[in-house]
């Protein structure tokens, strides 16, 4: 007998790039950083790395003129200090992400564009991708969560009870690290409303019952069994 094709369960691993422009190949990714976190909303592990550039690049001006920002200074400093290989970060990311429990899926508030950056590299520079060929978009669920038009919806937008609060500079993994705070605040205010929420009749007869539904009837149904 064949054996049951096992599935790990998703873990988001919130990540934030730096990169020296808006695409990859003319400009270089500079730095990676994230957190994993599991579908509970819980803290698993983080990674930072820094990249050294690709030759025959250059950096975009809108990227020169955000690492000149006084705040930026530190975490750009540090980026040229502890940079490594393209070939060695891909390779930290790629070990990293193996010993996660759980299938790693990557989520960020701008998940089209940190996701191109980390595949690239990865296809570039390995054999794999530790990610999927899709990702997490977290502007793209909290955005109807919270009645927002997306095209309008800012961070400024969520609720300040999402935010993490710290008065420490933002490096990449920090950053990394606050956005995990963001998506595990919408997981459980996403778990909070399911909870609540009824399906209205009419879906009812369209779609038959909920899960939830089927499950209570069947619970409901077994006791009184029991009972007789």
């Amino acid at each position: 007998m064949a054996k049951r094709k096992t599935t790990k369960s998703a873990i988001y691993v919130s990540t934030v790039v730096e990169t020296d422009g808006p695409i990859p190949g003319p400009y270089s990714l500079r730095a990676i950083g994230s957190v994993a976190v599991d579908c509970e909303g819980k803290i698993v592990s983080s990674f930072e790395t820094f990249l050294t550039r690709l030759p025959k690049t250059t950096m975009h001006p809108d990227n020169a003129r955000y690492w000149e920002r006084p705040q930026n200074l530190e975490t750009y400093l540090r980026m040229e200090r502890l940079a490594v290989e393209p070939v060695d970060a891909v390779s930290h990311l790629i070990n990293w992400t193996s010993e996660l429990p759980g299938q790693p899926v990557l989520a960020a508030y701008n998940a089209s564009h940190t996701w191109m950056w980390v595949h690239w590299y990865c296809t570039q520079y390995s054999t794999r991708s530790p990610f999927s060929l899709g990702s997490l978009d977290i502007k793209s669920h909290a955005a109807p969560f919270l009645c927002q038009d997306f095209l309008s919806l800012t961070k400024a937008d969520l609720p300040d009870s999402w935010r993490m609060k710290t008065d420490r500079p933002d490096s990449v993994v920090g950053k990394a690290e606050k956005q995990a705070c963001i998506l595990t605040s919408l997981i459980n205010a996403k778990r909070t409303l399911s909870d609540e929420i009824q399906l209205p009749a009419w879906t009812r007869k369209i779609y038959g019952p909920s899960v939830r539904e089927t499950k209570r009837k069947a619970g409901s149904a077994n006791r009184m069994a029991q009972a007789t």
